[in-house]
């Protein structure tokens, strides 16, 4: 089957995401190395974190560039998980929200869930 535009958008948004996430995990890196001690170990974990968080995003990317289903799953139940945890703070991170928004409700159309299957 041939991937719709709207999933290769996405999966490059997801990509896109998850390349900063490694860039970001690479400077909370350079930070523990410059503050040393207490606050350099946390902030190794932070980065830690950030680049799991990264890892997982590009295996997500090439799980929705090649139309797997566990992709679809783990892409919709991570934006959802993310609506939830940001409905508190809408107007504070109305972008993430909307963006999280627009793929869950992109990821439930009948067209985009069949290209997975």
């Amino acid at each position: 089957m041939t991937r719709p535009t709207g999933i290769s958008i996405l999966a490059i948004i997801q990509l896109l995401s998850s390349l900063l996430y490694l860039v970001i995990g690479g400077l909370a890196v350079w930070v523990a190395f410059e503050l040393g001690g207490i606050l350099g170990i946390f902030a190794a974990f932070f980065s830690l974190i950030l680049f799991i968080i990264g890892l997982i995003g590009l295996i997500i990317f090439w799980g929705l560039w090649n139309l797997k289903t566990w992709a679809y799953w783990l892409a919709l139940f991570l934006n959802l998980l993310a609506l939830l945890t940001q409905s508190g703070d809408i107007y504070g991170n109305i972008f993430s929200f909307a963006v999280s928004l627009i793929v869950v409700i992109y990821l439930l159309v009948p067209q985009t869930r069949n290209a997975f299957y």
